[in-house]
């Protein structure tokens, strides 16, 4: 099956605002206080920004590195800065446990222009606790300017004549790491390969964004080291993109990390620059998106005990799901030609005057026509919605698959017909799903099709499973089988309700 390539415009400039430039940042913390008895804290930096009103929403947050107190944290944050603007920024740094709750640890508010200008672009700055004002340890941030690139470097090594350096207890096992130079000095870590048991391994071949290999600078220093488990370095050696896209195959000398001779050879098979075009570039070359909606009626949108109704209509205030289609379905209608949606519900009982069932129905047209699922604009969404109120019972379990197998089935007819569209599905859901495997095997599969997933989570139920779907770290199916890209996006909408409609689109469209 052929995969979707989106026909793009020859010789469109697709450029961001003159007034803007990307800057990355770089975070880590230190003397942090123990928030855990039987070992210490698991540190992750939430980044929430400001909108035009002065509330914060969540931008981005680190990864979570386990029992430290002084953390190096590799993702790397980033985003514009506006030279005109004062772009207020908050930092909160939380201790997150093992059911991926948190407990919050410390604060700093700060603006975009003091970190910048900083003495060597680093500021450091004290975090306090929010509610004794008590002093809370260190937050470092590092900023550098990047240049923007959408391209993407694919590259296979392999090594020789590695040292076994394994000892008795454990079996060699090296991978390849990559850190990319600060313009400090430091060395960040922006890529590992796999394990593979061997003294002359072979790793598989992967992509990495230039902008986050190099900052999109060809002749930016690159530093390769192969190891062995997590603490034993074997060898390293240094390079530049410019030098190894002109000349490979290429063999590098592994230096030792302390004394002098050789620790084998690493070799550079394979390199290729591909172009990995984004969401503006696709549009502005005349693709197409296609909204499809999925709405949860699910029981857990009611509890009596809390006095929760999440479908409740009232006349003069719109609940988090009018709110939630009447912003991000928005958006996407600004993209639609014939604004046509398909809008469906799942986990309830349809009671449709023509469509009516004792069993729950997993995925049924919201419409009440068993063959008519479309709708036309954001009001036939938002009619729809408020009729079927009346007319689905809320039932459950939660599950993806129908929903899933019915886009990834529209999907397929778009890919098989040769338009230049992209389906985008929105689920809004208020918990967890229950058929996560098939969730994942079914996203796999549908990373070849011109398919998106957004995600949102309306409420505040543990979504952790929702966080795992949103596969940045690579999605893998039942039999190991990895998806081709990154094709959905989760949302939790109590983080982004109360922001403006651009600010929306952060966490959202753009992800798509």
């Amino acid at each position: 099956m052929e995969s979707y390539t989106p026909q793009l415009t020859a010789g469109r400039d697709v450029q961001g605002s003159d007034d803007r430039e990307k800057v990355q940042l770089f975070l880590s913390c230190r003397n942090l206080p123990n928030m855990d008895v039987l070992s210490k804290s698991d540190p992750q930096v939430k980044v929430y920004i400001a909108d035009g009103k002065g509330r914060f929403f969540l931008l981005d947050q680190t990864e979570v590195v386990a029992d430290n107190l002084n953390p190096e944290f590799k993702k790397i944050i980033i985003l514009d800065h506006i030279f005109e603007r004062r772009q207020t920024v908050k930092f909160e740094v939380v201790d997150v446990d093992m059911n991926d709750r948190f407990e919050h640890i410390g604060e700093v508010v700060t603006t975009l222009g003091k970190i910048i200008g900083s003495r060597g672009g680093t500021a450091e700055l004290e975090l306090i606790e929010r509610h004794n004002q008590s002093k809370r340890g260190t937050l470092i941030v590092y900023s550098e300017k990047i240049r923007s690139t959408n391209e993407v470097i694919r590259m296979k090594w392999k090594a020789e004549n590695l040292p076994d350096v394994s000892g008795w207890f454990s079996k060699f096992a090296p991978n390849l790491r990559f850190f990319r130079s600060r313009d400090d000095g430091a060395w960040i870590e922006v890529h590992t390969t796999e394990s593979t048991s061997s003294t002359s391994p072979s790793w598989k071949e992967f992509n990495i964004r230039k902008q986050k290999l190099c900052s999109g600078f060809m002749d930016k220093a690159i530093k390769l080291e192969v190891w062995h488990g997590k603490k034993k370095v074997i060898g390293m050696a240094f390079c530049t993109l410019r030098g190894l896209l002109t000349d490979y195959p290429q063999k590098l000398p592994l230096t030792k990390t302390s004394g002098n001779g050789s620790s084998g050879f690493i070799i550079l098979e394979s390199a290729s620059i591909v172009q990995n075009n984004e969401f503006l570039d696709y549009i502005m070359g005349g693709t197409q998106l296609n909204a499809m909606i999925a709405i949860d009626y699910t029981v857990s949108n009611k509890d009596p005990r809390r006095r929760i109704d999440r479908h409740q209509l009232t006349p003069h205030r719109l609940n988090d799901y009018q709110l939630a289609i009447n912003k991000i379905v928005d958006i996407l209608l600004a993209y639609d030609n014939d604004k046509k949606i398909p809008v469906y519900g799942y986990g309830g009982k349809p009671r449709f005057p023509i469509l009516k069932s004792e069993d729950t129905w997993h995925c049924f047209p919201l419409t009440g026509k068993p063959n008519d699922p479309e709708v036309v604009g954001l009001e036939g969404v938002m009619k729809a919605y408020r009729r079927a109120v009346r007319y689905v019972e809320l039932s459950g379990p939660t599950y993806f698959g129908p929903l899933l197998r019915e886009a990834s089935e529209l999907a397929q007819r778009i890919l098989d017909s040769g338009e230049d569209i992209y389906l985008v599905l929105l689920i809004l859901t208020d918990g967890v799903i229950h058929d996560m495997q098939a969730t994942k095997n079914l996203l796999v599969a549908a990373s070849r099709l011109p398919l998106s997933v957004i995600i949102v989570g309306i409420g505040d139920a543990d979504f952790s499973d929702m966080v795992t779907l949103d596969g940045d770290t690579g999605l893998v199916d039942i039999r190991g089988k990895k998806a081709d890209r990154d094709l959905c996006q989760f949302v939790p909408w109590n983080s982004v309700k109360a922001v403006s409609y651009t600010h929306l689109t952060l966490p959202t469209i753009y992800s798509v």
